[in-house]
Protein backbone atom coordinates (compact mmCIF):
# COMPACT_ATOMS: atom_id res chain seq x y z
CA UNK A 1 0.00 0.00 0.00
CA UNK A 2 2.98 2.31 1.09
CA UNK A 3 4.08 2.22 -2.93
CA UNK A 4 0.76 3.38 -4.55
CA UNK A 5 1.66 6.13 -1.94
CA UNK A 6 4.27 7.69 -4.57
CA UNK A 7 1.24 9.82 -5.88
CA UNK A 8 0.23 11.17 -3.15
CA UNK A 9 2.54 14.47 -1.13
CA UNK A 10 2.16 13.37 2.14
CA UNK A 11 4.57 10.34 0.67
CA UNK A 12 7.12 13.03 0.36
CA UNK A 13 7.37 14.93 3.47
CA UNK A 14 9.36 11.26 5.26
CA UNK A 15 13.13 12.78 5.28
CA UNK A 16 13.86 13.78 1.31
CA UNK A 17 16.97 11.32 1.51
CA UNK A 18 15.01 8.08 2.63
CA UNK A 19 12.13 9.33 0.07
CA UNK A 20 14.68 9.42 -2.61
CA UNK A 21 16.38 5.94 -1.62
CA UNK A 22 12.75 3.83 -1.46
CA UNK A 23 10.78 5.85 -4.58
CA UNK A 24 13.70 3.36 -7.16
CA UNK A 25 11.99 0.38 -5.28
CA UNK A 26 8.28 1.75 -5.09
CA UNK A 27 8.74 2.70 -9.24
CA UNK A 28 9.95 -0.77 -9.57
CA UNK A 29 6.75 -2.37 -7.84
CA UNK A 30 4.51 -0.14 -9.63
CA UNK A 31 6.41 -1.01 -13.35
CA UNK A 32 5.88 -4.60 -12.72
CA UNK A 33 2.40 -4.61 -11.62
CA UNK A 34 1.38 -2.06 -14.13
CA UNK A 35 3.92 -2.09 -17.06
CA UNK A 36 3.30 -5.87 -18.03
CA UNK A 37 0.80 -8.02 -19.81
CA UNK A 38 -1.09 -10.07 -17.52
CA UNK A 39 -3.52 -13.33 -18.45
CA UNK A 40 -6.93 -12.96 -17.40
CA UNK A 41 -8.20 -15.32 -14.82
CA UNK A 42 -8.57 -19.24 -15.65
CA UNK A 43 -8.08 -17.63 -20.06
CA UNK A 44 -5.07 -18.07 -21.68
CA UNK A 45 -5.08 -14.24 -22.98
CA UNK A 46 -3.26 -11.56 -21.89
CA UNK A 47 -4.55 -8.53 -21.13
CA UNK A 48 -2.53 -4.95 -22.34
CA UNK A 49 -0.05 -3.15 -20.13
CA UNK A 50 -2.10 -0.16 -18.74
CA UNK A 51 1.04 1.61 -18.63
CA UNK A 52 4.11 2.33 -20.85
CA UNK A 53 7.21 0.75 -19.03
CA UNK A 54 9.53 2.88 -21.40
CA UNK A 55 7.62 6.08 -20.95
CA UNK A 56 7.38 5.78 -17.23
CA UNK A 57 11.33 4.86 -16.93
CA UNK A 58 11.65 8.20 -18.99
CA UNK A 59 9.59 10.41 -16.93
CA UNK A 60 10.34 9.22 -13.39
CA UNK A 61 13.38 11.51 -13.26
CA UNK A 62 10.91 14.55 -13.89
CA UNK A 63 8.17 13.02 -11.78
CA UNK A 64 10.55 12.95 -8.72
CA UNK A 65 11.38 16.66 -9.28
CA UNK A 66 7.84 17.75 -9.43
CA UNK A 67 6.90 15.71 -6.31
CA UNK A 68 10.09 17.02 -4.48
CA UNK A 69 9.43 20.83 -5.46
CA UNK A 70 5.73 21.20 -4.80
CA UNK A 71 4.72 18.92 -2.10
CA UNK A 72 5.48 21.49 0.28
CA UNK A 73 3.38 24.44 -1.05
CA UNK A 74 0.61 21.83 -1.73
CA UNK A 75 0.29 20.98 1.64
CA UNK A 76 0.58 23.97 2.89
CA UNK A 77 -2.18 25.66 0.96
CA UNK A 78 -5.48 26.35 2.48
CA UNK A 79 -8.65 25.51 0.35
CA UNK A 80 -11.99 23.00 0.04
CA UNK A 81 -9.47 20.08 -1.62
CA UNK A 82 -7.62 17.60 0.00
CA UNK A 83 -3.76 17.91 -0.72
CA UNK A 84 -4.10 15.00 -3.08
CA UNK A 85 -6.30 17.01 -5.34
CA UNK A 86 -4.49 20.26 -5.08
CA UNK A 87 -1.51 18.50 -6.08
CA UNK A 88 -2.80 16.99 -9.09
CA UNK A 89 -5.26 19.13 -10.47
CA UNK A 90 -2.29 21.54 -10.95
CA UNK A 91 -0.11 19.07 -12.95
CA UNK A 92 -3.61 18.13 -14.69
CA UNK A 93 -3.48 21.77 -16.03
CA UNK A 94 -0.55 22.72 -16.99
CA UNK A 95 0.50 21.86 -20.65
CA UNK A 96 4.10 21.02 -19.65
CA UNK A 97 3.43 18.73 -16.80
CA UNK A 98 0.78 16.82 -19.19
CA UNK A 99 3.43 16.26 -21.56
CA UNK A 100 6.33 15.47 -18.76
CA UNK A 101 4.41 13.04 -16.92
CA UNK A 102 1.60 11.53 -18.76
CA UNK A 103 2.61 8.00 -17.64
CA UNK A 104 1.98 9.47 -14.33
CA UNK A 105 -0.92 10.97 -14.28
CA UNK A 106 -2.40 7.90 -15.63
CA UNK A 107 -0.41 6.40 -12.80
CA UNK A 108 -2.55 8.45 -10.60
CA UNK A 109 -5.78 7.86 -11.94
CA UNK A 110 -5.07 4.08 -11.61
CA UNK A 111 -4.46 4.10 -7.45
CA UNK A 112 -7.35 6.50 -7.30
CA UNK A 113 -9.74 3.96 -8.80
CA UNK A 114 -8.25 1.18 -6.51
CA UNK A 115 -7.75 3.13 -3.61
CA UNK A 116 -11.09 4.66 -3.23
CA UNK A 117 -12.55 1.17 -4.11
CA UNK A 118 -11.04 -0.44 -0.98
CA UNK A 119 -12.04 2.30 0.50
CA UNK A 120 -15.43 2.34 -0.33
CA UNK A 121 -15.79 -1.53 -0.04
CA UNK A 122 -14.57 -1.14 4.01
CA UNK A 123 -16.60 2.00 4.63
CA UNK A 124 -13.96 4.76 5.22
CA UNK A 125 -14.57 6.64 1.75
CA UNK A 126 -14.47 10.01 3.62
CA UNK A 127 -10.96 9.46 4.76
CA UNK A 128 -9.37 9.93 1.64
CA UNK A 129 -11.35 13.70 1.22
CA UNK A 130 -10.56 14.85 4.40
Amino acid sequence: MITLGVVYPQYWVVDSIDTKETLFFHLSTLKMAFCNPHKIGGLDQDVFPLLSAHMFDLQSNHFKTTMLHNFETTLREENQFNPFMRLWCKIFTSIVFNFNLLEYIKLAEIIVVQIMGQLKMSGHLTLLFS
